[in-house]
């Protein structure tokens, strides 16, 4: 009752790896679609790994139960769980940093160096890492790039935290 056939699974697959050939197809520099997949986790991880942290529990009257940890263990579960909303800012101040390093790294048209193929126009250019460096280094734009989204990441995520907090709580943290 309500069971698909293995024939559907089958096509459902083949309709997942259509847009894969497709993109093969235009020769995408395989370095490069790693490098942008593992921009996108930069500036998301961070969001979600302070998501991790478990908050203290509320006691009947909603004040924080007592504990034993110590003083920084209290610090990071009392401030840095985020709420959702911070989570979700953080993530888009991280998405928002590439767009700013690129404009102060001045970066043009992504290129592909081996075919001229144009990767993306800027502003957009700026996630594709082109920066003329060989890629087992990658250069230190690149490298830039890679310490300075997941920071400020992480950084807005708690801040915008704790400012829903204090405008959800009036102040009372």
């Amino acid at each position: 009752a309500g069971k698909l056939s293995i024939n559907w699974s089958r096509i459902i697959v083949i309709a997942f790896n259509i847009p894969a050939i497709i993109q093969a197809l235009e020769k995408y520099d395989v370095i490069q679609l790693f490098l942008v997949a593992d921009l996108v986790c930069a500036f998301a991880a961070p969001a979600l790994f302070l998501g991790l942290i478990e908050p203290y529990p509320k006691d009947a009257e909603g004040e924080t139960a007592a504990s034993s940890d110590g003083k920084f263990v209290r610090f990071l579960r009392t401030y840095l769980p985020p709420t959702e909303l911070g989570m979700m800012l953080g993530a888009i101040s991280g998405f928002s940093t590439v767009f700013v390093l690129g404009e102060i790294y001045d970066v043009g048209d992504a290129i592909n160096p081996y075919t001229n193929k144009v990767y993306a126009r800027k502003p957009w250019s700026a996630f594709w890492l082109v920066n003329g460096a060989d890629c087992a280094l990658c250069g230190t734009q690149t490298m830039v790039t890679f310490i300075v989204v997941p920071l400020v990441s992480a950084v807005a995520t708690v801040l915008f935290s704790l400012l829903h907090i204090h405008v959800l709580c009036g102040g009372d943290v």
